[in-house]
């Protein structure tokens, strides 16, 4: 809405309330520790240090692939064994130090998702709809 993209402010409001469902529902998945009958294992972790990393490794049996977000619009995709195999380790010690909050830490996830419904309400509340 600041940016200008939306006109009315209740098209940006209608985000809002999308947004909220959808984390309403991440909260129920974490809660159960999968993505409903058809879905599959959600392990949610928090890590209270902000990571401004937003790489990504997928790991399908044995193959691994890199994306790495690059110019803000372009992304670098690397299958290079050495690299992945680090971003890898990279990624399992920020899980090491990290809270699962999914399916344990009750309180640290109702925290977690009580907090970004508060960003959200406090969002709707700016937009004065």
């Amino acid at each position: 809405h600041n940016s200008g993209f939306f006109e009315d402010p209740h098209q940006s409001a209608h985000l809002c309330d999308l947004f909220s469902t959808l984390l309403d529902h991440v909260r129920g998945w974490a809660s159960e520790g999968s993505k409903g009958p058809e879905g599959g294992k959600l392990m949610l972790y928090k890590n209270e240090i902000l990571f401004a990393d937003n790489t990504v490794l997928f790991k399908v049996d044995n193959r691994r692939i890199v994306f790495i977000p690059h110019s803000m619009i372009e992304v670098i995709m690397t299958t290079q064994e050495p690299y992945c195999e680090q971003t890898e380790k990279d990624m399992l010690s920020y899980v090491d130090r990290s809270m699962l909050i999914s399916t344990t830490g009750e309180k640290e996830r109702n925290r977690f998702f009580n907090s970004m419904q508060a960003r959200i309400k406090g969002t709707r509340e700016r937009l004065g709809v």
